[in-house]
């Protein structure tokens, strides 16, 4: 009688787990919710670099979301301007999806604001005014998420009293960078 029990006990325990199996097989839910949002506008981003491979990234993209169609895509860069006083650089991206559509910007911008020169050694320093921003655009909000981006100099530099007032040395031009890559110039002279 307990072999009986115990084999009708085992029977009972891998029919369980074969019904569970099945069911867990058969019944997936798909979740399309921010990290997919969160996905096109990090694409978009990596866009702004060279906006002319933006489609063989979104192509990617598409190879990874089975769910997701992506109907339209435009990557414009309004604005890249380096001169020596003031410099810009404006990237906008738009990404029209079967969920709605995804906002990315980002603005970086230099100004002139004077010279330093100091006294022991007599160097010269240009001071610029360093500013960043991203601008984030998701179909579930009503609202923009503006982050401020810290550009890093790529050159010769310092900062005056934790500012966004950047000292550069000399004349030599200086590359500001973002920690993804996307490049502003500052030219020297």
């Amino acid at each position: 009688m307990h072999r009986r029990a115990a084999a009708s006990l085992v029977a009972v325990i891998v029919l369980s787990i074969l019904v569970l199996n099945f069911v867990q097989h058969t019944h997936r839910a798909r979740y399309i919710g921010e990290d997919v949002h969160a996905l096109m506008l990090i694409t978009v981003r990596e866009a702004c670099k060279s906006p002319e491979k933006a489609p063989t990234l979104f192509a990617r993209v598409q190879g990874l979301l089975r769910y997701v169609a992506v109907k339209s895509l435009s990557i414009s860069v309004p604005e890249n301007r380096s001169e020596y006083s003031k410099g810009s650089l404006v990237c906008i991206g738009r990404v029209v999806t079967n969920l709605g559509e995804d906002v990315f910007a980002l603005n970086y911008t230099y100004s002139l604001t004077g010279f330093f020169v100091e006294p022991l050694t007599g160097r010269i320093f240009r001071l610029y005014r360093v500013e960043g921003y991203q601008f984030f655009k998701i179909p579930p909000y009503n609202y923009t998420i503006r982050l401020r981006v810290g550009l890093t100099p790529i050159c010769p530099h310092d900062h005056v009293n934790n500012s966004s007032i950047l000292a550069i040395r000399g004349t030599d031009p200086c590359v500001l960078s973002d920690k993804w890559g996307i490049k502003l110039v500052i030219p020297g002279g």
